[in-house]
């Protein structure tokens, strides 16, 4: 059955979708394009459905690591995910993208709330980030922190969740392969106090630069929110704070930049270190 109605009652329900309160309570999700959706399957997601176009599909061959439009469809059909056709029109309207590739699945979402789902290693690398807000950035956070091997990253309080189509899209489909956990301040310090992990604080008003310490074996890296920074939870805390030199008259940085700085000094350290 090939759907060619935008008011299809199923493509009005995925529509709905785009509320972060109507993902939580159906506890599904969208996700969009060949990586995104390879990345999904190979995280070992439940799919849902999933809707394609054939005449959207690039012809221009595969992305590296990644399913074509045809391979997934077979692998849903294998997987006996029902698998609806869409007319180019539909799809638009599914889409969040400019240029659209035909593939695009909902998924069941994964429950996010248990810190043990950390692997916990003799040397661990973990990131938390305090009430942060724009999915853009998480999504590019989530990518910096695949690509340096970060063993697992916490949310406290977050103001967006992590099935947001953003997120997903600017993370490349990395926030199905990176532990994450969605927690609080207190269960989060009480964590990484009873593991050993050091906490190292990053706020501009921290007098040691970020390159002038040897980080522990086991950091935990916290950063603050886009509006506020951290919270007098982690600031009155005794932990190591660190900052990031501005030579400008900009008083702070983006913080999926400010994130990135500091994760590849550690890798810089740690790569020195095994020399």
């Amino acid at each position: 059955m090939k759907i060619t109605s935008i008011q299809n009652q199923r493509i009005k329900n995925i529509c709905a979708l785009s509320s972060s309160n109507n993902r939580k309570k159906a506890n599904l999700f969208n996700v969009e394009g060949e990586r995104e959706i390879s990345r999904c399957i190979s995280a070992g997601y439940v799919f849902d459905s999933f809707y394609y176009c054939p005449e959207l599909w690039s012809t221009s061959g595969n992305r590296e690591n990644s399913l074509s439009g045809q391979e997934l469809l077979h692998v849903m059909l294998e997987g006996k995910t029902p698998v609806y056709e869409t007319s180019a029109q539909v799809f638009k309207k599914l889409s969040s993208r400019e240029n659209p590739d035909g593939n695009f699945a909902i998924v069941q979402s994964k429950n996010h709330s248990d810190l043990a789902n950390i692997t916990l290693k003799d040397t661990l690398i973990l990131l938390i980030i305090e009430k942060i807000e724009k999915p853009g950035n998480l999504g590019a956070i989530i990518r910096t922190a695949e690509s340096t091997g970060t063993n697992g990253i916490i949310l406290c309080d977050p103001i967006i969740d992590i099935y947001n189509p953003n997120v997903i899209r600017n993370s490349q489909g990395a926030v199905f392969s990176v532990p994450i956990v969605i927690s609080d301040n207190e269960s989060t310090q009480q964590f990484l106090s009873a593991n050993k992990i050091t906490p190292i604080l990053t706020t501009p008003s921290a007098e040691k630069i970020y390159w002038d310490i040897p980080f522990p074996k086991k950091t935990a890296i916290v950063m603050g929110s886009e509006k506020d920074g951290l919270s007098d939870s982690w600031l009155k805390t005794n932990f190591t704070a660190v900052r990031i030199p501005m030579m400008g008259t900009s008083d702070s940085l983006n913080v999926s930049t400010a994130t990135s700085l500091v994760l590849y000094e550690i890798l810089r350290q740690k790569s020195q270190n095994t020399k």
